[in-house]
């Protein structure tokens, strides 16, 4: 047998019988390997987790708001869900599939949208004792949203209210593009944030010093759920232990034990939806932007208006998690107030007019 004959053999034998080891090596071995896996655990779930909460903004990847189209993500808002307005002397509903109009006041008059003119709502608004002219109005905005003869404008929300001035505030359309968050009275939130909730500009710089005076962003439940979804690949939930009340009362009496960036974002809402549209200056309707990309929800405050015959929404973009989490970690030197959200640290899939909750 030959040298390279006999090794081949040597090193069969050996990996047959591992008995020759010593078994020190042996449980270093064991040991080492243990090692390196818990750490590319560790390395794979800090790289998922740094790709959430960093990139994909136009950095390396992705976009980011200010790059996005916001005609195709605010679009067709009357799908999925009734809608509800008050008009002077009653109030006009959409049903869910956006189709069928309904004018109601001393009596019940129903249109259907594809078929409808703004003569028709006004006559039919007459009928019942509701104001013509604002149902005529509401229902040409409607007609042009539904097909899509509409302009999103996007704007910084320093900027939000004189663009609004540029055009006529439509507060009834407006109303009918809130989603039903409802839990909130205009005495709550003006209680909770010092300021009157018929003026949305106002109030949403007053939530901001409101959630940091009574709240801070909930840092243990996001490692939580960086554990969760990053390491645990949300085979294990973490994150419903940590929860708290999160309501204005609850704020209120220090029972909250902090908030996550969709509770901060359903709380404004519910603040800027407190009041009638009838009633605000300017009227509002607020809506989830929701980014997937990075789990991520914030909130979007619209005004439809009417400038020089055309049908013109303003849209601004809040983040109470920013605003909240730069004052929590003395950040805000470095990073601004965090408030606004029309910029290239946020990018959104859609705005959610369709839910409720």
């Amino acid at each position: 047998m030959n040298r390279r004959a006999a090794l081949r053999r040597l090193a069969r034998e050996r990996a047959a019988d591992e008995s020759w080891l010593p078994a020190r090596e042996e449980t270093l071995g064991r040991r080492a390997w243990l090692k390196r896996a818990g750490a590319a655990t560790v390395g794979l779930g800090a790289a998922i987790a740094t790709n959430n909460a960093v990139l994909g903004y136009g950095t390396v990847t992705g976009t980011n708001i200010t790059e996005q189209s916001m005609d195709s993500m605010a679009a067709r808002p009357f799908l999925e869900m009734e809608r509800r307005a008050p008009v002077p002397g009653g109030r006009l509903e959409i049903d869910r599939r956006g189709e069928r109009l309904t004018v109601r006041g001393d009596g019940v008059r129903r249109l259907s949208l594809a078929e409808a003119t703004p003569a028709m709502a006004r006559e039919a608004a007459t009928a019942v004792g509701v104001d013509p002219e604002t149902v005529g109005e509401t229902t040409a905005d409607v007609l042009a949203i539904q097909a899509d003869d509409v302009r999103w404008e996007p704007v910084t929300f320093d900027a939000f209210r004189e663009t609004v001035a540029a055009g006529t505030p439509r507060p009834v359309t407006t109303g009918l593009l809130r989603a039903r968050y409802t839990d909130a009275n205009p005495e709550t939130v003006a209680a909770f944030t010092g300021a009157d909730p018929a003026d949305p500009v106002a109030t949403a710089y007053a939530l901001a010093e409101a959630f940091r005076e009574t709240t801070y962003y909930d840092v243990p439940r996001y490692l939580a759920g960086s554990i969760q979804y990053n390491v645990l690949l949300n085979l294990v939930k973490l994150r419903p232990y940590l929860r708290s009340d999160t309501s204005f009362e609850a704020l209120a009496a220090g029972r909250t034990r902090g908030m996550f960036c969709q509770e901060l974002t359903h709380r404004s809402i519910e603040a800027f939806h407190a009041p009638s549209v009838l009633e605000q200056s300017p009227p509002v309707a607020s809506v989830v932007a929701f980014d997937p990309r990075h789990r991520h929800n914030y909130t979007a405050l619209a005004t439809v208006t009417r400038r020089a015959g055309d049908l013109v929404v303003p849209i601004a973009f809040l983040d109470y998690t920013h605003s909240t989490l730069y004052d929590d970690l003395n950040l805000r030197g470095v990073l601004g107030e965090g408030l606004e959200a029309y910029n290239s640290r946020h990018r959104a899939r859609e705005l959610t007019w369709w839910q409720h909750r």
